[in-house]
């Protein structure tokens, strides 16, 4: 959306914020791009590499744990955790499905020849699921928001990477493996994702390119991200470790990375999601 963080701070100053028409919108009155002044030192900070289960490749783990390191450096408490949350995954999965079933409920015979193959399987499974599966879907889904909520209450930030695994085969809808290990679940290289779509917390992701010694491509700089979690508190001091993190150089190392792999697809790490409900039980 934006070359800058402050650039982005001005975005949202102008987007963000209740909406009539949005049911679960939700404004803290906050200036973004006031916000982006000052520093970060003090944060509370839990830095947890795998979430107690995710499997990780090791590249990943090193260039994430150094930029984990990195906010020590500039004044942050950081403990390395294990939440010891439910995994979300199915939960995630599931719910997708269903929704992706819902779009098509009386339409799939007329577009099928026109869906994706790996969607159309998506869809077929949120078919076969019923409604009290769905409701017993949305609950433990609040369930979970519940126990991240109170993890959080005793930190300011999450850190964790992006991805499992840097990039796979052009055309494929999934790898096949993480670090030599087959995936157990069709979201087994994307472990960082579900949690926060759940919950609504937002992430917002920092590049960590330059932590890895043999970065051949964009590929691998975008799948070693690192996605900050904010508590449920104000947004204030969390957009500055975001603006902390990322030094001029490293934006221009970065823009000067080309890829030199077309048969592998990037990942979208540094997709920014400003979401501000943080509602899971809807």
């Amino acid at each position: 959306m934006t070359r800058t963080v402050r650039d982005a701070a001005l975005l949202l100053d102008v987007t963000a914020g209740a909406d009539p028409r949005d049911r679960m919108s939700w404004s803290k009155g906050a200036d973004y791009l006031a916000s982006c002044e000052g520093g970060i030192a003090g944060l509370r900070v839990a830095w947890s590499p795998d979430l107690g289960y995710a499997p990780l490749a090791p590249d990943v783990r090193t260039a994430t744990a150094a930029a984990a390191r990195r906010f020590e450096e500039l004044g942050c408490h950081v403990e390395e955790v294990n939440p010891d949350l439910e995994r979300p995954d199915d939960i995630w999965w599931e719910l997708w499905a269903s929704g992706n079933a819902a779009m098509h409920l009386h339409d799939l015979e007329q577009v099928r020849d026109k869906i994706d193959p790996g969607r159309l399987a998506v869809i077929e499974f949120g078919q076969a699921l019923g409604g009290p599966e769905v409701a017993e879907l949305q609950i433990r889904r609040n369930a979970y928001y519940q126990a991240t909520r109170q993890f959080m209450e005793r930190y300011d930030l999450l850190l964790t990477p992006t991805m499992a695994r840097t990039a796979f085969t052009a055309g494929d809808d999934a790898p096949t493996e993480i670090a030599g290990r087959p995936l157990q679940h069709p979201s087994d290289w994307s472990p960082f994702c579900s949690p926060f779509n759940l919950t609504g917390q937002p992430p917002r992701p920092c590049p960590v390119a330059s932590m890895i010694k043999d970065c051949r491509s964009a590929c691998k700089s975008l799948a070693a991200g690192m996605p900050m979690l904010r508590s449920c508190e104000p947004l204030r001091r969390s957009r500055n470790s975001r603006h902390g993190c990322i030094t001029d150089q490293h934006s221009k190392d970065s823009a000067r990375t080309r890829l030199d792999r077309p048969d592998l697809v990037p990942m979208s790490p540094i997709r920014v999601r400003w979401r501000h409900t943080v509602r899971g039980n809807n």
